[in-house]
């Protein structure tokens, strides 16, 4: 077969490295619109567009540290060096998927700078036509694929939710995508609005910059998320004036910024397993709405599963007749989740050792 990888990061490097293993007699190209390996885990200072006129890709802050440890980060066949520390850095993991890249001698299949512009079926044939850009020749070439692993992510296309006097706002206004320093805040007062990952992680560094630090989120806590005093905790932001922010408890504050740390909008065919069919697919999809409906999900938050991974990981393993990670992986993953909550400050300083399949032990 001939495979098209689109994208060298975490996804694309583990898709480029099977298609290419000796168990198949593939022709594999993988086309990584950068200079380098690593998607999102690769820092630059820049925001905006780059040299070519393309949207960058990173959303990686100079600070970053994982959010989990590295125990249930690597890959089945190639885990994390042993550090000391189980939240490792950016450069951490951006060394480590250059070392899997190195020692399973796939960089050669990689066509660095070439963006992808176009991929659709051609009719009749039952193959993909793929369009790609060489950026540095600014050569357009079109290809036929047999198959095409689209390995982009989806933590690129920032998501601003529309809030009432958005327009009409005189600060500053900053998606974590593009934040990189949190000088960029220095003595101002700044909302940041959303408690996801990014959110949790930049109210604390913000805070240390910041002349006030706000932080609007609708999480529903029996007694609060823990943060220190000096950031305030607000609901949700209804709307916007020239120069202060009105929250749905209609409290206001006057603001130099708000700062958008909100989702992200979202964008097995060896033969030897065939996909569901669409019938399939759908009942299956139905059931799912049908579930989380009836545990009083909000629809805006279908996507995400948190601590109910091990779920879609056995799913996705069930239906391509594959070995599952040990629930090990899971165990350790909720209870990381569930520490995120109950010490916001601290919970990095844990350190897990695996013992089993099924067992872990966390000191500290």
């Amino acid at each position: 077969m001939k495979i098209a990888v689109i994208g060298a990061g975490s996804a694309g490097l583990a898709a480029l490295r099977h298609s290419t293993s000796d168990i198949f007699d593939n022709e594999v190209i993988c086309y990584e619109r950068t200079a380098q390996v690593g998607g999102t885990w690769v820092y630059t200072e820049e925001s905006g567009v780059d040299q070519y006129g393309l949207p960058i890709h990173t959303s990686m802050y100079k600070s970053l540290r994982t959010n989990l440890p590295k125990e249930v980060m690597g890959y089945p066949d190639y885990p994390i060096p042993d550090v000391p520390e189980c939240f490792i850095y950016r450069t951490q993991i951006l060394d480590f998927l250059n070392s899997y890249c190195d020692h399973f001698q796939i960089r050669q299949y990689i066509r660095f700078l070439h963006n992808v512009e176009l991929v659709k079926p051609i009719d009749g044939d039952r193959k993909w036509l793929v369009r790609v850009k060489d950026l540095r020749k600014n050569i357009v070439t079109v290809e036929s694929f047999d198959a095409v692993m689209v390995c982009n992510g989806h933590f690129s296309n920032p998501n601003i939710p529309e809030i009432k006097g958005q327009d009409i706002f005189q600060g500053q206004q900053l998606h974590s995508h593009d934040y990189r320093v949190p000088e960029v805040f220095s003595d101002k007062t700044v909302v940041i609005v959303g408690a996801g990952p990014s959110g949790f992680d930049l109210v604390l560094e913000i805070v240390k910059t910041a002349k006030k630090t706000i932080f609007s989120h609708h999480i529903q806590a029996e007694n609060g998320i823990p943060f220190p005093a000096n950031i305030i905790q607000k609901p949700d932001v209804k709307e916007l004036t020239e120069r202060s922010v009105l929250f749905e408890d209609s409290s206001s504050e006057s603001i130099d910024a708000i700062f958008y740390c909100v989702r992200f909008v979202l964008q097995l065919w060896s033969g030897k397993k065939k996909f569901p069919s669409k019938e399939d697919m759908l009942k299956d999809e139905n059931e799912e709405l049908k579930s989380r409906t009836n545990e009083g999900v909000p629809k805006k938050y279908f996507h995400v599963i948190k601590d109910r991974q091990h779920v879609y990981l056995e799913d996705l393993a069930k239906i391509a007749n594959i070995k599952t990670f040990p629930p090990v992986i899971s165990n350790i993953f909720v209870d990381c989740y569930t520490r995120v909550f109950n010490n916001i400050l601290e919970y990095r300083n844990a350190k897990y050792k695996i013992l089993d399949e099924h067992n872990f032990v966390r000191l500290i």
